[in-house]
């Protein structure tokens, strides 16, 4: 399943999957993105569901902290506060590295 983001920016909308490739191609997925020291934290709108079990909110958003530019660790998040959310905690548990 597909999805994209309503004009908020915030709201997924299912979609068919050539409207997912166009917005995947010429929107600005990004939610949010920070760097602490040698962490990078981006917080991505992915929209296409990666969950493989039915009966589950589909996961669409995604966080990755990269280290050094490699990536270290990602998380999946079903909507944009969850995403928020957890990208916040990411930029805490990098900063509590840091100093």
């Amino acid at each position: 399943m597909y999805f994209i983001l309503d004009a908020d920016g915030r709201t997924p909308i299912p979609c068919q999957y050539w409207e997912w490739v166009h917005f995947f191609e010429n929107e600005n997925r990004l939610l949010a993105e920070d760097r602490i020291g040698p962490y990078l934290i981006s917080t991505y709108f992915v929209g296409m569901n990666e969950r493989i079990l039915p009966g589950r909110p589909p996961l669409i958003f995604e966080s990755t902290l990269f280290i050094n530019d490699t990536s270290f660790c990602e998380a999946k998040y079903s909507t944009y506060e969850q995403a928020m959310a957890g990208h916040k905690s990411a930029c805490e548990v990098a900063m509590s590295k840091v100093n």
